[in-house]
């Protein structure tokens, strides 16, 4: 659990460092899940007892983050009363699900946050292709990590935390700004080398 619980914290911090150049909108609302999974990964490592009611307040908050991330990456934001009053009541959820362990009151909002994020990808499938599909594999991801905590199996924590560190992790790179620095330089490099070979 521990070696997992690093690697979320691995995927929250790298995906905060892949945003640097997204825009401001785009970028504080992906950083806040970042950090909502980042403290999940913490109390899994300082305090265990903790992680039941943790990871159903982070598994209710988070994904509305990345979902309303989404949308003001690929198409126009929500307005910031409507984006407070979803994240509001998405808090609402998880902080009952963690008092009355009852988890489909975090699940809800995590199934309905994964249903935007798909449908956000499928809308803007035709301009943005490859990132419409990772982020859709991505949400698939937090859903299949909620589903084995509600089997409550063995290794359903383990599954839980390996699966949004997946799913965390891709969705950062969906969303963050793509730069074409790699093909513009190979395509300099090319010219360079034709003008030689004509010099010669």
């Amino acid at each position: 659990m521990m070696l997992l619980a690093i690697m979320l914290l691995s995927a929250a911090v790298a995906g905060w460092l892949v945003l640097a150049d997204a825009p401001e909108a785009v970028r504080s609302l992906a950083r806040f899940a970042c950090v909502l999974y980042a403290a999940l990964a913490a109390a899994e490592c300082l305090n265990p007892s903790l992680m039941e009611a943790v990871t159903l307040i982070v598994a209710a908050v988070a994904p509305a983050f990345l979902a309303l991330a989404m949308r003001a990456s690929m198409s126009t934001p929500v307005s910031e009363t409507l984006a407070a009053v979803i994240l509001a009541l998405c808090t609402a959820a998880g902080i009952f699900a963690a008092v009355t362990g009852i988890a489909a009151f975090a699940f809800a909002p995590l199934t309905v946050s994964v249903l935007a994020i798909m449908s956000t990808g499928s809308v803007r499938f035709r301009e943005h292709s490859m990132p419409s599909l990772q982020a859709m594999a991505s949400a698939l991801a937090l859903l299949a990590g909620a589903a084995a905590f509600l089997m409550n199996a063995g290794g359903a924590q383990m599954a839980f935390l390996l699966l949004h560190a997946t799913g965390l992790f891709g969705m950062t790179l969906a969303i963050a700004p793509r730069s074409d620095a790699v093909v513009e330089q190979a395509g300099q490099s090319h010219l360079c080398r034709t003008a030689i070979r004509k010099l010669r």
